[in-house]
């Protein structure tokens, strides 16, 4: 669902949360000189000097044109909430962890025997590989589209390992040679969206393969980066949303932790607040780290859960929690935790308001939440919230 906010107003609504050198979003864009773009020095021609290079950790020879980077911050900073995992984009960093797929995938020894690299040399390349998400490790390379189609299919993903094509491919059909249709494995600057820029969602960025294709048709080797920027989110880095978190966008925390912590945050809210928070207050809201902040907000923002709300709805909506957390904790228990452990981890992430326990114990189904949690009292929280500081 789209927040309806013009340019200037969502411009402004960003720039506070803006590192000029490291951390880029639409506003540094509209706010840039003749020679800077996004915060880093570009030439004449529009490709980021050494100085973004060095600090993408890339090497010089690899040109990056700002239009690229410009099109990946804008195509997230108007997606909408219900699907956005990065409230801002660390452009130096996302560059850094696409070369690094890209040497994994491909080897250094390649890349360096060669300034530019022809249809054929990347229908040659490895065309798929599995990884660690959060690591972006490669673990196995799949040398044709066709054998890493034949593996897609039954590959189990989970919250860190998953497997991807290295560039976009716009079909994994086998043909009658058992090979994926060659356009498609070398037309590395296409997408879902014709390889243009959706203006309206955001999610598809435009690559600008023109600034890296030469006149014989080969593509530079910026270009190779521009191509796994345009097909990879795992290689995206910044300040994540709560959305991006859940969807194991945060290289730096344990994701299934986070999944459990806010899966039980949902319920527990629900349960005291209504099913969009719609009757928490600012108080409770702004105990709550800036990321769940907006979360809520967002989900205020929604249709609300009406006060006159059919007292049956409310109860299913209880019941189908209270039945999600059983699960949850039944989880825990399985993994040979005890439910004060998970509480420890809920509380990192500074979840439930202090108050939120008081307001439980004065129904039924809260009081039950409350002791199989094993908490008692307020004091409980504040004490443990504070050692986890």
């Amino acid at each position: 669902m789209l927040n309806g906010l013009n340019n200037n107003t969502y411009t402004q609504s960003y720039k506070a949360s803006i590192n000029s050198k490291q951390v880029a979003s639409l506003s540094t864009a509209t706010n840039q000189t003749s020679s800077e773009v996004l915060g880093y020095k570009v030439d004449k021609d529009g490709y980021f000097t050494d100085e973004f290079n060095k600090q993408a950790g890339i090497p010089s020879d690899y040109k990056i044109h700002s239009s690229t980077l410009e099109s990946l911050v804008r195509s997230n900073d108007i997606m909408d909430p219900d699907i956005k995992n990065f409230k801002s984009i660390d452009i130096a960093k996302t560059v850094g962890n696409a070369y690094r797929l890209l040497a994994q995938v491909v080897g250094e020894e390649t890349l360096n025997s060669k300034e530019s690299f022809s249809a054929d040399d990347i229908r040659n390349f490895p065309q798929g590989f599995s990884y660690d998400r959060q690591s972006l490790q490669v673990d196995k390379r799949y040398a044709s589209a066709s054998e890493y189609s034949a593996v897609e299919d039954s590959f189990v993903h989970t919250p860190t390992k998953t497997i991807s094509t290295l560039f976009y491919n716009g079909s994994l059909s086998i043909g009658p040679d058992k090979q994926i249709h060659p356009k498609n494995v070398t037309y590395i600057f296409n997408n879902a969206n014709g390889g243009k820029e959706n203006t309206v969602i955001g999610i598809f960025m435009d690559p600008h393969g023109e600034k890296y294709t030469n006149k014989d048709g080969s593509i530079t080797k910026g270009g190779l980066i521009a191509g796994v920027l345009n097909h990879n989110l795992d290689i995206y880095e910044g300040e994540t949303t709560a959305i991006g978190k859940y969807g194991g966008y945060d290289k730096n925390i344990n994701t299934k932790e986070f999944q459990k912590s806010f899966n039980a945050f949902n319920a527990m809210w629900q349960m005291a607040y209504g099913v969009n928070f719609s009757k928490a207050d600012d108080g409770a809201v702004s105990m709550l780290p800036d990321y769940m902040q907006d979360y809520v907000r967002h989900r205020q923002s929604l249709d609300k859960f009406s006060d006159q709300e059919d007292e049956l709805s409310f109860k299913k909506m209880m019941e189908h929690n209270l039945k999600m957390l059983k699960l949850l904790f039944g989880e825990i228990d399985k993994d040979g935790k005890k439910s004060k452990d998970f509480m420890d981890s809920f509380l990192k992430f500074s979840m439930p308001p202090l108050n939120l326990v008081k307001e439980l114990n004065e129904n039924p189904a809260g009081k039950y939440l409350v002791d199989m949690l094993g908490i008692k009292r307020d004091v409980d929280i504040k004490r443990r919230k504070g050692e986890l500081k």
